[in-house]
């Protein structure tokens, strides 16, 4: 019974990695694999790493842009090349 516990856990962290990954835009494979090897601890360095995404601030609403948009999703505003 207590191994349906260590199962639910990994499957937890490799989810979370998976999701961190994804999210900070580092490879969902590798995630996967170090959430398998590494549990907790792989968890743990995918929360700590930095994004790999650069933002940017939309002028005109003030929210969070990845900069590869042209335009602002929320409010519409075209965004000028720097």
């Amino acid at each position: 019974m207590g191994w349906i516990w260590i199962l639910a856990l990994n499957v937890l962290w490799v989810v979370a990695c998976y999701n961190l990954a994804k999210n900070k835009g580092y490879s969902t494979g590798w995630a996967i694999f170090w959430g398998l090897i590494g549990g907790l601890i792989a968890l743990i360095v995918y929360a700590v790493l930095p994004s790999r995404r650069t933002m940017g601030i939309c002028p005109s609403c003030g929210r969070g842009l990845d900069n590869a948009f042209v335009a602002c999703p929320y409010c519409g505003h075209q965004r000028t090349a720097v």
